[in-house]
């Protein structure tokens, strides 16, 4: 069984393009290590893609 992080809060999601959008978080590792993450989000139609 893999370990994964733990759920973190998010930004909100923003439109940075056309039905483009960013999300962004932030993966704390340690107390003092965190690691940023970035999502993009974009919709064809009725469809997201990630």
């Amino acid at each position: 069984m893999k370990n994964y992080a733990a759920v973190t809060p998010q930004d909100p999601i923003i439109e940075i393009l056309p039905q483009v959008y960013l999300l962004r978080g932030i993966i704390k590792i340690t107390s003092l290590l965190q690691m940023n993450r970035n999502m993009l989000i974009s919709q064809q139609e009725h469809e997201l893609k990630l």
